[in-house]
């Protein structure tokens, strides 16, 4: 991985964490999460940071 993957990948991480604890404590909808989810994806384009949404879907 390189380091450019690498910093893709820690910040997808934490838009996941944000996006996740948003929705947790009922500032966003599960639609919203799922939503903002998929744009960080296309912005960030993780390695192995989209598998988390399918071990964890919001």
């Amino acid at each position: 991985m390189t380091k450019e993957q690498f910093e893709r990948e820690a910040r997808y991480q934490e838009a996941f964490l944000l996006v996740e604890n948003l929705y947790e404590k009922g500032l966003l909808t599960a639609e919203e999460s799922r939503n903002l989810m998929h744009h960080f994806e296309d912005l960030y384009q993780p390695i192995i940071g989209h598998l988390l949404l399918a071990i964890y879907p919001l």
